[in-house]
């Protein structure tokens, strides 16, 4: 049980979170809670619940895993998107940390 605990607080944290952004499957806009962002394919975001189901969009299927999208838990804009780029996945899930710890 205690080891389910800092995810679900973590899931807690972040379920009224909004993005800037707009889902490229289901085209949700603004994407609320996490925010899957792929890194092989600039402008592909996809919310929370196309990306736990594995759903794709008729431009974005392919052999896309897991570890080729990166995990926003916290809001950002067009403009920081485009400031920051890529940023390596451990800034990223620092920031969740962060964000759920305090």
């Amino acid at each position: 049980m205690t080891i389910w605990l800092p995810t679900m607080h973590r899931i807690a944290a972040t379920e009224n979170v909004k993005h800037e952004a707009s889902c490229s499957v289901c085209e949700t806009f603004p994407i609320i809670g996490f925010r899957y962002k792929c890194m092989d394919t600039l402008g592909k975001d996809l919310c929370q619940d196309c990306f736990w189901s594995g759903k794709e969009s008729s431009s974005h299927k392919g052999t896309h895993r897991p570890e080729d999208y990166k995990e926003y838990c916290f809001p950002t804009t067009v403009g920081q998107d485009a400031k920051v780029g890529h940023p390596p996945s451990r800034v990223i899930s620092h920031l969740c940390r962060l964000l759920t710890h305090h």
